[in-house]
């Protein structure tokens, strides 16, 4: 593993075990400057990442854990700055998304899922009181609604800039139709 060998500069590797500041020195532990990175991971500047985890710059992957600077990311799932992708569980900057919706920045890609809003399933849109069947900007789409700016592409629906096309539901722009 890579805590028996040797460490690069900022980097941090130990046994279920967290880094400090520029300092922290437990048995079988090297710490450096803002890293921490467990067994079976990879570590490099600014980076944490543990095993079946890639996440990059400014954010912390651990196993059931949440991670630091706008960013969690959960097994087998990918990570990326401002963003947060877990199973079942899904949120992002300024948005919590709760079972069977996922959330990206600026990206809906599965049920329900908006910038600056809270999804939950049976939920109503937040933002402008939008209620079950139609949504604008800045609001909430329950599932069998997928609809937001920029792009939404789920099973067999497809979606361009501003629009969505999803089984017999048009979307334009800012605006969601089931």
């Amino acid at each position: 593993m890579i805590y028996n060998k040797k460490l690069r500069k900022n980097t941090d590797v130990r046994l279920s075990s967290y880094c400090r500041k520029n300092t922290d020195a437990r048995p079988s532990s090297y710490c450096r400057k803002n890293i921490d990175v467990r067994p079976s991971s990879y570590c490099r500047k600014n980076i944490d990442v543990r095993p079946s985890l890639y996440c990059r710059k400014n954010t912390d992957v651990r196993l059931s854990s949440y991670c630091r600077k706008n960013t969690d990311v959960r097994p087998s799932l990918y990570c990326r700055k401002n963003t947060d992708v877990r199973p079942s569980l899904y949120c992002r900057k300024n948005t919590d998304v709760r079972p069977s919706s996922y959330c990206r920045k600026n990206t809906d890609v599965r049920p329900s899922c908006r910038k600056n809003t809270d999804v939950r399933p049976s939920s109503y849109c937040r933002k402008n009181n939008v209620r079950r069947a139609y949504c604008s900007k800045n609001t909430d789409v329950r599932p069998s609604s997928y609809c937001r700016k920029n792009t939404d592409v789920r099973q067999s629906s497809y979606c361009r800039k501003n629009t969505d096309l999803r089984q017999s539901s048009y979307c334009r722009k800012n605006t969601d139709v089931t």
